[in-house]
């Protein structure tokens, strides 16, 4: 059962990533479009806010931080799961 749960994932994210992986291998000579820019801010951002809201998780479990028992500073003020939404 537990491989079945890693072989759907696989399965999962050769299908969602199919499309790219054909748009890439082919030889197509493109200049950069403003969607491109888009998506690399988009990326960019997504990432920030995974890195930063790992490191305040972590800071704020170092500190042995009780009172809340969750944490609530930082990013984690705005969402419940930040690192998750920067992905």
């Amino acid at each position: 059962k537990f491989a079945l749960f890693w072989v759907f994932q696989a399965v999962w994210v050769l299908a969602v990533s199919s499309p790219l992986i054909v748009l890439n291998y082919t030889a197509l000579d493109r200049n950069l479009q403003a969607q491109d820019a888009i998506g690399w801010v988009m990326w960019t951002l997504g990432i920030l806010l995974e890195a930063i809201a790992d490191q305040q998780k972590l800071w704020f479990k170092q500190s042995g931080g009780q009172h809340p028992p969750w944490c609530a500073v930082g990013v984690w003020a705005w969402s419940r799961h930040p690192n998750y939404f920067g992905e």
